[in-house]
C-alpha cells in the first residue's frame, strides 16, 4: 500500500547516513539523521548507510542492519533508554510502554541527549571545582554545549515515530524491533485505541505490558472476585485501587473513589486499563503519532512541499488491521527449524575464488556437499534435546545471515529477497573452517572441511557465539536493563 504511493522521482534519490556503530552512538545518530531530513517528506529519499570507521559498502545489508538495531540501541543507550518504561524486576515482557507524561521532567531534566556521554568530559568536570573563574567558565561552556546536543522529550519521541514511518517507506526488506504494544500501532494508524474498549483487548494489552496487573484484573472479573479482593485490600474496593500508580496527582477522575461492585467491575477494569495505557501517556503517544504522520510537512505554497510532497499515509493504512502493520514493520517471526530450513537454498561452489591474490574458496566435492547439507539440516531441524538449535539460536542464525531476526512478510515468495543462500565450499589447505556471511547477499559461506556433524555444529555455534558477543559489545543485542 505504501509503495504504491511513493513518488518515483523522490524514491530514486539517495541520502547518505553516517552513524557510529556503537552502543551509545547508533541510536542518537539515527535520530539526528531523521532530524536533519526536514521537511519530513525527504524520508522518501533512499538511505545509503555508512558506519564510521568501518569499510563496509552498503548494498542493502547495512541498511537492513541499521533498522534492526535502531530501537534496541535506543532502549539500551544511556541517554535514550528512559524514553521507554522498564518492566518491574519480577515481570518478563517483550513489549515496552512509551514514557508516562508525568515522568518526562524527572527522566530528562535537560532534555534527551543526542550525543553519547564523554568519559573525558566527565573526568574534567569532576576535577574543575578549583582553579578560579576559568574553571567555572569552562563548565558553563560544557553545559551550554550539552544543551545544544539535547532535544525535548516530545521531539525525541516524534523522531521515534518518524523512524517507524521510514521503515515502512524503505520497504519490506527492512524491519524494526520497536517493542511497542499493539494498541500503540493501532493509535498511530487509526487515530483511536478501540481495542482497549473491549475487555478482551484491554486484558490482552495489560498482559503484554503489565502481567501482574492483568492477573489482578482476571481475579476481579472471576465470579465473586470483588469479595475476594476486598479481603486482600482489607476493606471496600475502590477504582483507584485498580491503578498501579494511584499516588500520582494526575491519577484522579470522577470514578477514582467509586466503589467497585460485581455489577460495575468490568467497566472499572476498562477505565483502569485505559488510564494506565493511554491517558497517563497521551502526550508521548501524540508525539509518536506526529512523527509518524509527518506533521512538519509543508502542505502548500512552498517549493519544499512541491518538491517533496507529503508522506502522511495514515489514511492509506487505516483500513489495514494493526496486526498487518506490525507484521510489515517487524517481519514474520521465526516459528521453528522447519521454517528456517524452508528459507535455505544450497549452492555448491564450483570455482576457485581469489581475493587480493590469495585463494579464499575452492570447489566443494560432491560427496562433501551432500554431507554438509544433511548435517546442517539436522542442526536446524532437530529438537534441542537431540542437538538441534534452540529457538533463540534459530533467530541468531537468521540474524547472522541476514542482519535481521525475522523473515520478510510477503504475499509472493521472492527468492532474491527471501532465500538464504548457503554456499558450500572447500577451504584452502591451512585455513580454518569458520562459517562467514554476506548479509547484503543473504549468503552463508559454509566450509565443507568438517569431519562429522558434531564438528559442523561446533563450528556454526562458535560463529553464532562470536556474533552475539559482537552485538552485545555494540549494544544492540538486548535491553540495557535486562
Amino acid at each position: 500500500v505504501v509503495s504504491k504511493f511513493l513518488p518515483a522521482s523522490i524514491s530514486s534519490k539517495m541520502a547518505t547516513i553516517k552513524v557510529r556503530n556503537t552502543a551509545e552512538g547508533l541510536g542518537p545518530d539515527v535520530l539526528r539523521a531523521l532530524q536533519r531530513q526536514s521537511p519530513s517528506g525527504k524520508l522518501y529519499q533512499r538511505w545509503l548507510v555508512e558506519y564510521a570507521g568501518e569499510e563496509g559498502v552498503d548494498e542493502g545489508g547495512l541498511l537492513i542492519d541499521l533498522f534492526s538495531k535502531a530501537f534496541p540501541h535506543l532502549r539500551a543507550a544511556q541517554g535514550t533508554r528512559r524514553l521507554f518504561e522498564a518492566p518491574t524486576p519480577d515481570e518478563e515482557v517483550e513489549v515496552l510502554l512509551p514514557l508516562a507524561d508525568a515522568d518526562w521532567e524527572a527522566a530528562f531534566p535537560r532534555g534527551v541527549p543526542l550525543e553519547p556521554p564523554s568519559a573525558g568530559a566527565a573526568a574534567s568536570s569532576s576535577g574543575s571545582s578549583g582553579g578560579g573563574g576559568g574553571g567555572g567558565a569552562r563548565k558553563r561552556q560544557r553545559t551550554a554545549a550539552a544543551a545544544e546536543e539535547s532535544v525535548p522529550v516530545e521531539e525525541a519521541l516524534s523522531l521515534c515515530g518518524r523512524l517507524l514511518a521510514k521503515a515502512l517507506i524503505e520497504g519490506s526488506s527492512c524491519c524494526v524491533d520497536d517493542a511497542l504494544p499493539m494498541y500503540v500501532l493501532e493509535y498511530l494508524v487509526t487515530d483511536n485505541v478501540e481495542s482497549l474498549d473491549t475487555i478482551g483487548g484491554a486484558l490482552a494489552a495489560m498482559e503484554a505490558t503489565r502481567p501482574g496487573q492483568a492477573r489482578l484484573y482476571r481475579l476481579l472479573l472471576a465470579p465473586g472476585g470483588v469479595a475476594h479482593l476486598e479481603g486482600v485490600y482489607d476493606g471496600a474496593l475502590k477504582e483507584c485501587d485498580l491503578i498501579e500508580s494511584p499516588s500520582r496527582p494526575d491519577v484522579t477522575s470522577t470514578h477514582a473513589n467509586a466503589l467497585v461492585t460485581e455489577e460495575t467491575k468490568q467497566e472499572a477494569v476498562l477505565r483502569a486499563v485505559r488510564h494506565q495505557l493511554f491517558s497517563e501517556r497521551r502526550r508521548s503517544l501524540e508525539a509518536l503519532k506526529e512523527g509518524f504522520q509527518g506533521v512538519d510537512q509543508p502542505r502548500s505554497g512552498t517549493a519544499a512541499s512541491q518538491q517533496f510532497g507529503c508522506y502522511n499515509f495514515q489514511h492509506l493504512l487505516a483500513s489495514l488491521p494493526p496486526m498487518d502493520i506490525a507484521l510489515r514493520l517487524r517481519g514474520q517471526p521465526v516459528r521453528g527449524g522447519g521454517d528456517v530450513w524452508s528459507h535455505l537454498r544450497f549452492v555448491r561452489h564450483d570455482i576457485e575464488f581469489k581475493a587480493e591474490g590469495e585463494t579464499k574458496m575452492l570447489p566443494a566435492p560432491e560427496d562433501k556437499y551432500g554431507l554438509v547439507q544433511a548435517w546442517l539440516e539436522r542442526l536446524v531441524c532437530d529438537d534441542p534435546d537431540r542437538g538441534g538449535f534452540k529457538r533463540e539460536e534459530l533467530r541468531d542464525f537468521v540474524h547472522f545471515c541476514t542482519s535481521r531476526k525475522t523473515f520478510r512478510a510477503f504475499v509472493a515468495h521472492d527468492p532474491a529477497r527471501d532465500d538464504i543462500v548457503v554456499r558450500v565450499y572447500a577451504p584452502p589447505p591451512g585455513r580454518g573452517y569458520c562459517p562467514t556471511a554476506s548479509t547484503c547477499n543473504r549468503e552463508l559461506q559454509l566450509p565443507c572441511g568438517y569431519a562429522d556433524a558434531a564438528a559442523l555444529s561446533r563450528g556454526v555455534r562458535e560463529a553464532l557465539q562470536n556474533h552475539r558477543c559482537n552485538e552485545a559489545h555494540e549494544g544492540g543485542a538486548s535491553f540495557a536493563f535486562q
